[in-house]
């Protein structure tokens, strides 16, 4: 006759099988959209959440304030950082080549490109499918979509002990001597299915910068009108596990370029098609 404790063992073990079966359908439920470059991406439903860090979150920053942002309208976003190739068969350049700190290979992210650059690729990209729905996200729809509706410090269930699981940083890059960024989609996705949202290179939003949030309740905001750069966020493979959280934010000028910055792209559900 099973015991008092032996039935709690037992209800643990099986809500624990339940949540991971549900993180997984999740994943996997969410079939990704595949465009003539190659790039997936994967639908983000609207809602709402709490954009920043609470001022508990340990290693947060005073530019993280938290607030309620809306995001009123579905969006579909990429589920790896653009790639080399995907960089290639639009541009038909290679930006990372003879560079320092990086690795050549169709699946290794596309790095040394400003944000100018990125919107350039996003210009062709719309160009060859005669469309206008590609863009770089805002600085909250990436967010939104990195903490999946997380409350911790990263869009997974777990701390920075976990880590090592969904992303390329400093303890297991530059400590083991792998100083360089490494292949898209070789980590566990977060709960909206996507890669590297942490850590490997950092990203471009289409945001320019502001230092203050604010506090308070926006809908679908797009950052100030003008600023001394642009937003990035992610972390990147030489930074710590703190600077890998979702709320982190940081900044350079628009036509900055280095070895740990690439992007990826979204794609809007509300589009027209461009007249030939």
């Amino acid at each position: 006759m099973k015991t008092l404790k032996d039935l709690s063992i037992l209800a643990i073990l099986m809500i624990a099988v339940l949540a991971f079966s549900y993180f997984m359908a999740v994943v996997f439920s969410k079939k990704p959209v595949t465009n003539t470059a190659g790039m997936n991406f994967v639908k983000i439903k609207s809602g709402y959440f709490q954009m920043g860090s609470p001022e508990n979150e340990e290693g947060r920053y005073n530019r993280e304030n938290q607030h309620w942002v809306t995001i009123t309208k579905d969006f579909y976003i990429q589920t790896t950082e653009v790639t080399q190739a995907q960089w290639t068969s639009v541009m038909g350049t290679k930006p990372w080549e003879g560079k320092t700190n990086v690795k050549s290979g169709d699946n290794f992210p596309a790095t040394f490109v400003s944000w100018d650059d990125c919107k350039e690729f996003i210009k062709k990209l719309n160009e060859l499918e005669k469309t206008d729905k590609y863009r770089l996200p805002t600085e909250a729809e990436w967010e939104y979509a990195c903490k999946g509706g997380s409350k911790g410090a990263y869009g997974f269930l777990g701390t920075a002990q976990d880590l090592d699981k969904y992303a390329w940083f400093n303890e297991n890059t530059v400590k083991i001597n792998e100083n360089f960024p490494h292949e898209t989609g070789l980590k566990r996705p977060n709960k909206n299915g996507l890669y590297d949202m942490h850590g490997n290179v950092w990203e471009w939003c289409e945001d320019w910068y502001t230092e203050d949030l604010g506090k308070d309740d926006v809908k679908d905001p797009k950052g100030p009108s003008e600023g001394k750069g642009k937003v990035f966020k992610g972390g990147g493979y030489v930074f710590s596990a703190r600077d890998c959280r979702s709320a982190n934010r940081y900044f350079n000028m628009n036509v900055f370029k280095d070895f740990v910055l690439g992007f990826r792209v979204v794609m809007s559900e509300e589009s027209k098609p461009k007249e030939d």
